[in-house]
């Protein structure tokens, strides 16, 4: 409430100090922009997102518009727009609702064990002599875990129905192990774009994997259409490496050998937050869900 006080007040001070706009395409005919309904950040100044809600064409719900605000020698020309699709909304929620809700960007994971993360440092350590310098952009081995399921930016409020599909499925699985096991390249060593470690968890994993998809399909969240390949992503390769480094970069991930580590019980699946930061994505567990079958 404070922060949509503060929005309001902030807006309020500069609207008459904004230069006139006008719009380029079919949002012309919008109505002028609710205060209440803008961001955080969205001055509509200095190439920023401006946000409005407009009547869908067919009378039966809201879109929501934004436009990117440009400025100009002679006023503010909103250059782009894009809808909130009606498939986003939920019952009884409008675009406006959509638009002021808090999201958090969500995953649901394997965490690691400290055993795996140290042979991924190892792996990390005899990999990287071998390769062209500064080809490669390693991952933190303390930042890495196997997804399960990208969930995206998702409501705060959607937090309960994601974690019921996780309890869900906790009494049908027992806690079983896993490994990591060997390295490999995406989409191959002729071509690589993605260094990774591969992942020995067993027939249990897929089924686990399968019937978190079925679990959120059936709450709205679109199943993945590729096949679950579980690996640990080691780092990536930089845009702009010429061919014959990319060749270099194949032959050593082939040539290396890694002992596969002691491995770790899988006791839980937890659904993580994560917050993209100038440094790297930081990563917290939100919730939990142990495995009791």
């Amino acid at each position: 409430m404070k922060e949509r006080f503060r929005r309001l007040l902030r807006y309020s001070v500069l609207t008459p100090f904004l230069p006139p706009m006008r719009r380029n395409d079919a949002a012309s005919s919008a109505p002028p922009l609710p205060l209440p309904l803008m961001g955080k950040g969205e001055r509509g100044l200095g190439g920023e997102e401006v946000r409005t809600v407009v009547k869908d064409e067919s009378g039966d719900g809201e879109i929501g518009l934004r436009w990117k605000i440009t400025p100009t020698g002679t006023g503010t020309v909103a250059t782009s727009r894009c809808g909130i699709r009606k498939s986003s909304l939920y019952s009884g929620q409008t675009a406006g609702d959509l638009m002021m809700e808090e999201s958090i960007r969500m995953f649901i994971a394997i965490e690691l064990s400290p055993a795996i993360r140290r042979w991924l440092e190892g792996a990390k350590t005899v990999l990287s002599p071998r390769l062209p310098p500064d080809a490669v952009r390693w991952v933190d081995p303390g930042a890495i875990h196997l997804t399960l399921k990208f969930l995206g930016d998702v409501p705060s409020r959607r937090t309960g129905e994601i974690r019921a599909v996780m309890d869900g499925l906790a009494p049908s699985f027992r806690t079983f192990p896993f490994s990591a096991d060997g390295l490999g390249c995406f989409p191959n060593t002729a071509r690589p774009r993605v260094i990774w470690a591969g992942i020995q968890g067993g027939p249990m994993l897929g089924d686990l994997q399968k019937r978190l998809e079925q679990g959120l399909e059936r709450i709205g969240f679109p199943a993945e259409r590729r096949a679950f390949s579980p690996h640990l992503t080691l780092g990536r390769v930089k845009d702009g490496v010429a061919a014959v480094r990319l060749e270099e970069i194949g032959r050593a991930v082939e040539t290396v050998s890694m002992e596969s580590t002691a491995g770790m019980e899988v006791k839980d699946v937890c659904l993580f937050r994560s917050v993209l930061q100038p440094g790297g994505a930081v990563y917290t567990v939100l919730y939990r869900a142990p495995l009791t079958g």
